[in-house]
């Protein structure tokens, strides 16, 4: 500081900007700062007016309340960094535990674009194959972060060990209702979309817990339809039934199955509407299916400026055999 002011050359007050950095990184508190300060001014030959010490005092005295701020303020931050690198380690191991395989393309061309709005996605979708059938499910948890990660680990492993009689798509949504409603929070709950295709007959049935509705592709009459599907959401009550719906399809249709992420694509002040996101979809229906779901989401998140939202799942199924 003497130095400055004796020869007024800019590079001594360089030399305090790195200071004041490394005294910022090392915790000093702003009152602590203005304390030193005062003593580099004592240590100048010439006496100071009285008053400049006096204002220095004040200024002290001022800097208490803000350094207890500011140090507040640093254990909050250093708070949420922790935080944040707890979440994106389970993040990985929501992602870890909550994968899956893409079907094989012996007899449908299945392509996933799925796109978490933050850290945790509170989508969750799966496929399982054997020799007679493909199923696809995709659920939707009302609710956000860890707690959404959870019910969705849950519902995974849910599925996974239902009782043996448990062999029809409403019936498993029955059953995953109930294990829902015993095991979350009265204030969560799951929306789910469950399919199965059959590769003897050709025949897609599905059921729906209050999923958003999805689409099916006529190839033949080039239109199409909504899957419509009527189901109360998993985990409002405990005995529910639900019901199955069945669509045949012939080679180059293909069924959408879509969450809530996808149809309220902001657009302006509203959402998109169900006629333009068919007709996206259908500007790329000649495409591989894992084409015309990445591209169906490019043209989307241009549409909201590259801002999601909600999680975003599209699953597109195409019959190519």
């Amino acid at each position: 500081m003497n130095g400055y002011i004796k020869e007024g050359d800019e590079k001594y007050l360089y030399n305090i900007n790195k200071w004041s950095k490394e005294a910022i990184s090392q915790g000093v508190s702003p009152e602590e700062i203005v304390g030193i300060h005062r003593t580099a001014l004592l240590t100048i030959p010439e006496k100071l007016p009285d008053i400049v010490l006096s204002s220095l005092e004040v200024l002290m005295t001022v800097m208490v309340n803000y350094g207890a701020d500011y140090r507040r303020n640093l254990i909050i931050k250093k708070q949420q960094e922790e935080l944040q690198k707890e979440i994106l380690k389970a993040g990985k191991i929501q992602k870890s535990l909550l994968q899956t395989e893409i079907p094989s393309k012996e007899h449908l061309d299945v392509g996933v674009c799925d796109k978490p709005a933050n850290q945790m996605s509170g989508d969750y979708y799966h496929f399982f194959e054997n020799e007679t059938a493909i199923t696809v499910s995709l659920a939707d948890v009302i609710g956000k972060g860890i707690p959404a990660a959870l019910a969705m680990s849950m519902l995974k492993y849910g599925m996974q060990n239902a009782p043996d009689d448990v062999v029809s798509v409403s019936g498993m949504l029955s059953y995953l209702n109930k294990v829902v409603e015993e095991n979350i929070s009265d204030n969560m709950f799951i929306t789910m979309f469950l399919g199965v295709y059959d590769k003897s007959n050709k025949v897609f049935t599905y059921s729906s817990a209050g999923h958003e509705i999805g689409f099916w592709y006529n190839a033949l009459d080039n239109e199409y339809q909504d899957l419509y599907a009527k189901g109360l959401m998993l985990g409002i009550q405990e005995e529910v039934t639900y019901h199955e719906y069945q669509r045949s399809l012939s080679i180059g249709d293909f069924i959408v199955v879509l969450s809530d992420g996808v149809t309220e694509t902001r657009i302006g002040d509203g959402f998109i509407e169900r006629e333009t996101l068919k007709e996206l979809i259908y500007s790329f229906h000649e495409l591989s299916a894992q084409d015309i779901a990445d591209n169906v989401y490019k043209k989307l998140a241009e549409l909201q400026n590259f801002k999601l939202y909600d999680d975003f799942t599209l699953i597109i199924i195409k019959r190519i055999a």
